[in-house]
C-alpha cells in the first residue's frame, strides 16, 4: 500500500467495510485468565484455523503487551489497515477449507513448508491463517501499520521461533513495510529466496493504488508462484483498471469456484481470484 497518496473522494471505491463481523471476539483473553483455565480462550466465539485462534488485541493492559493504535491524524489510505476486512475472513477460510494437509491440489497451491508474502496485511488474517496452515509468512504494509503489526503477531505466537502451538508447522517469518508506489527496494529486501504464494485480501478500493499493486504483483508472481487474491468488485472502472492492468502484466486471473469456499464466511461480491504467470 502507499502511505503518502493524497485523499481525494473520487478515488474511494468504496469507504470502508460493511460486512458485520457476526459475534467474534478478536480479543486475547489475559495472561491471568489463561493460566487459571486454559480453555477460557473458547468462551467467547473465535475466528479459528486449523484450531489455531487467531486475535487482533489482547485484554492485558500492561503497555508492553498492548497493540499500539495508529495516529488519528494518520489519512483514510492508512488508518483502515487497523480493520479486520471482509475478504481476509474469506481468504482465510477458503485456505482452511481447501489446505488443511498442506496441499491445495484444488487450489494449484501447496502451504506445507512454502514461502507466502500478504500484501496491504492490515491485521494480519490471511497471512498468519497461512502460517496456522504450515506456511512461513512475510506480512506486509505500509510504514505506520508495522508496529501493531509486529503485536499483533506476538500477541498470536506465531513469530519464528516463538510458534506457542506445537502442531503449527508454519511461522509469520517477518512482518516488513511494503510501499506498492516505491516497492523495489522493499521487495529486494525481502528475495531471495522467492516465494511461492502471494495473498492479498480487499486490497482493491482506492483507484490509483490499483496499478501500483498490480506491478507488485507482477514482481512477485513468477512462472512457479501463484497469487490467491479475495476482490470486492466495488466499481465498474475499479474492475475494469485491475484486470485491464493484471492482462497488461501477462497475469492470468481466473475466479475460484465458488462451491470451494467456506459457506459459512462466503459474500456475495467478494471473489477470489487466482493469479498466475502462464509458463512459455
Amino acid at each position: 500500500m502507499h502511505s503518502g497518496l493524497p485523499l481525494l473522494a473520487s478515488m474511494l471505491l468504496l469507504p470502508g467495510p460493511e460486512w458485520a463481523l457476526r459475534d467474534i471476539d478478536w480479543t486475547r483473553p489475559s495472561h491471568v485468565a489463561l493460566q487459571k483455565d486454559p480453555a477460557a480462550v473458547w468462551a467467547r466465539p473465535r475466528f479459528a484455523v486449523n484450531g489455531v485462534p487467531l486475535f487482533v488485541a489482547t485484554a492485558d493492559d500492561d503497555d508492553d503487551d498492548s497493540v499500539p493504535a495508529l495516529d488519528t491524524s494518520l489519512e483514510h489510505t492508512t488508518r483502515t489497515s487497523e480493520s479486520v476486512w471482509d475478504g481476509s475472513l474469506v481468504l482465510a477460510k477458503l485456505l482452511e477449507r481447501q489446505c488443511a494437509a498442506g496441499s491445495c491440489p484444488s487450489l494449484g497451491v501447496r502451504l506445507a513448508g512454502s514461502r507466502a508474502i500478504e500484501l496491504g496485511a492490515g491485521r494480519g488474517i490471511a497471512g498468519m491463517a497461512a502460517a496456522a496452515l504450515g506456511a512461513n509468512v512475510v506480512l506486509t504494509d505500509i510504514d505506520p501499520a508495522i508496529p501493531p503489526l509486529e503485536r499483533i503477531v506476538a500477541i498470536n505466537g506465531l513469530a519464528a521461533g516463538a510458534v506457542a502451538h506445537g502442531h503449527i508447522a508454519g511461522c509469520i517469518e517477518r512482518v516488513a513495510p511494503l510501499d506498492w508506489t516505491a516497492s523495489d527496494a522493499h521487495l529486494a529486501a525481502l528475495r531471495p529466496p522467492l516465494f511461492d504464494l502471494v495473498l492479498a485480501a480487499d486490497v482493491v478500493w482506492v483507484q490509483d493504488l490499483i496499478v501500483p499493486l498490480v506491478e507488485t504483483l507482477s514482481e512477485l508472481v513468477h512462472p512457479n508462484a501463484v497469487a490467491l487474491l479475495a476482490h470486492q468488485s466495488r466499481s465498474s472502472r475499479g474492475d475494469n483498471t485491475l484486470f485491464d492492468s493484471l492482462a497488461r502484466a501477462g497475469l492470468a486471473a481466473e475466479a475460484v469456484d465458488r462451491s470451494l469456499l467456506d459457506p459459512a464466511f462466503a459474500k456475495p461480491g467478494i471473489t477470489v481470484y487466482r493469479i498466475s504467470r502462464p509458463k512459455e
